[in-house]
C-alpha cells in the first residue's frame, strides 16, 4: 500500500514539472507543498507499520517462549509421576518380601533337619553297604540321597504366595456431580490391600500387570440420573445409568473384568451428558468401587 502511494507522488510530481511551464509560481509552489506533505505522511505510516510489525514479532516470541516453558513443566510432570508409580512399585514388592521372608525361613528350618536326617540315615547305610561290598545297593542309596537333596532344593524354590491386591471403597456422603467427565471421589477406604487405591483422588494405580475385576454401584434419589463409566488412562470400559423417579431411591451395578499392565490408572466419573442431581451414598445404602487382582 505504502509503495503504491509513493509511486502515485512520483506520478504526480513527474505530471507537475511537465506542467509547470503552464502552472503559475504560486500554484506549483503550493502542488509541491502539499506533496511534501504527503510524502511525509506515508514516511510516518511506513514507520507505523515497521513498529507494528516488530510489536507483532516481539508477542510471536513471547508466546513461543510460554509455550516452551509449558512443555518443559509438563514433561518434568510426566516424570515426576512415573517416578512416584515406581516408587510404588518397589514399596509394594518390599512389603511382599517383609511379609513373605518368614515363611520362606521357617520352610528351611522346616525341611533342612529332615534331610539332614535322612541323609545321616542314608550314608549310615551306604557305610554298612560298603563295609561287605555291596556295590548295588550303595549306588542305589546314593540316588535316593542325590533324589532327597533335589526334593528339598524344589520345595525352597517354590514361589511364596503372591500379595494379593484389593479395594473397596464408598462415599461417606451425598455428592453431587453435574459436570462431564467428573471423576467421582470414595473418601471412606474400608480395605486397600497393596496400597494402590488413592482416596482423595478416586484413582487406582495398577501395581502389577495381570488380569483384574472392578465393580461399582450409583445410588439416585428423587428424579436425579448419571451415566458412570469406568476409565483407563482416560479409555471408558463399561457404564452403568440410573434415573431415579420422584420421592423414590434407585440404585444400579455392574462389573468389569479387563487385563491391565503396571502404571495404568483405574477410576469412574461421569459421561458426557449423562448426570444431574446427586449419587446418594448413607447408612441405607452405599455407593461405592472396588476392584481386585485375579491373576
Amino acid at each position: 500500500m505504502v509503495l503504491t502511494l509513493i509511486f502515485a507522488v512520483m506520478i504526480s510530481l513527474q505530471v507537475n514539472v511537465n506542467a509547470a511551464e503552464e502552472i503559475p509560481g504560486e500554484t506549483l509552489k503550493q502542488e509541491i507543498e502539499n506533496l511534501k506533505g504527503l510524502v511525509s505522511a506515508l514516511q510516518k505510516t511506513s514507520e507505523l507499520n515497521s513498529l507494528k510489525i516488530y510489536s507483532l514479532e516481539k508477542i510471536s516470541e513471547d508466546q513461543q517462549r510460554i509455550i516452551n516453558q509449558q512443555r518443559a513443566i509438563l514433561e518434568k510432570l510426566l516424570v515426576e509421576n512415573h517416578g512416584l508409580k515406581n516408587k510404588q512399585q518397589i514399596s509394594v514388592l518390599n512389603q511382599a518380601n517383609r511379609t513373605f521372608r518368614p515363611e520362606v525361613n521357617q520352610k528351611n528350618g522346616t525341611l533342612r533337619p529332615e534331610v539332614n536326617q535322612r541323609n545321616g540315615t542314608i550314608r549310615t547305610d551306604i557305610g554298612k553297604h560298603q563295609k561287605y561290598g555291596d556295590s548295588g545297593d550303595i549306588r542305589t542309596l546314593k540316588e535316593r540321597m542325590q533324589i532327597t537333596e533335589s526334593r528339598y532344593e524344589r520345595l525352597l524354590s517354590e514361589p511364596a504366595t503372591v500379595l494379593p491386591v484389593a479395594f473397596y471403597a464408598y462415599m461417606s456422603a451425598p455428592a453431587t456431580y453435574s459436570q462431564n467427565h467428573h471423576v467421582l471421589v470414595f473418601d471412606t477406604v474400608k480395605t486397600n490391600m497393596g496400597n494402590s487405591f488413592h482416596h482423595t483422588t478416586g484413582v487406582f494405580m495398577v501395581p502389577t500387570p495381570g488380569l483384574y475385576a472392578f465393580t461399582w454401584t450409583i445410588r439416585e434419589y428423587n428424579g436425579s440420573h448419571h451415566s458412570v463409566a469406568l476409565v483407563v488412562n482416560n479409555e471408558e470400559y463399561g457404564a452403568v445409568y440410573q434415573n431415579s423417579h420422584a420421592l423414590d431411591y434407585d440404585e444400579c451395578s455392574t462389573t468389569v473384568v479387563l487385563p491391565l499392565n503396571h502404571g495404568d490408572d483405574v477410576y469412574l466419573r461421569t459421561r458426557v451428558g449423562g448426570g444431574d442431581g446427586v449419587i446418594v451414598s448413607n447408612s441405607y445404602g452405599r455407593s461405592s468401587f472396588s476392584g481386585w487382582k485375579i491373576n
